[in-house]
């Protein structure tokens, strides 16, 4: 490779959010994309400005934000794209009262890699608007095992109906609604 096409390769690569690139005196070793990459993440601080900014409130039954506090609403380490994804959500729904109520606190949720704690998922309020909305617009895929009706929205998120907790725990895959 050309040092002029390497030049034109990292100002491309530029735009991806996370690239590693391993450059030799005989050209280009490695590369690896933003499918690779770990997903950005906010500190609480960070995502809490923004959900605030957009009108979502963050509750929490201990009145703390400590990640390892069960008792905790924490958003410490939560992904950029979940974050974005509820903004959007409230966004499209134009439901006025969007409330957290969980987030990646530890101790509290079930594990996975997609999970809570990995900064995938989030719990929000249970309310007439919100319900309405998904039911309205998104398509029903299953449910769990627990009887959890669940729904898959246009980008491929799944919104989880959990009645018994009074919530919606949403997964984000992306930052789309």
């Amino acid at each position: 490779m050309t040092h002029s096409h390497l030049e034109v390769f990292l100002k491309r690569a530029t735009r991806w959010s996370s690239v590693l690139l391993a450059v030799s005196t005989a050209g280009v070793v490695a590369v690896a994309g933003p499918a690779d990459a770990a997903p950005a993440k906010y500190t609480h601080s960070q995502a809490k400005a923004l959900l605030d900014k957009a009108g979502i409130r963050v509750s929490s039954s201990g009145n703390c934000s400590n990640v390892n506090n069960p008792r905790c609403t924490s958003l410490q380490g939560i992904n950029r794209t979940t974050v974005s994804g509820l903004i959007r959500f409230k966004r499209i729904s134009k439901c006025s009262n969007i409330t957290v109520t969980g987030g990646t606190e530890r101790g509290v949720h079930a594990k996975g890699p997609y999970g809570h704690e990995a900064g995938y998922k989030i719990d929000i309020s249970r309310t007439p608007c919100v319900t309405g909305f998904v039911n309205k617009n998104f398509k029903r895929a299953g449910q769990r095992k627990d009887g959890t009706r669940l729904f898959r929205s246009m980008n491929k998120n799944v919104y989880a109906d959990e009645r018994s907790r009074n919530h919606w725990d949403i997964l984000y895959y992306n930052g789309s609604a």
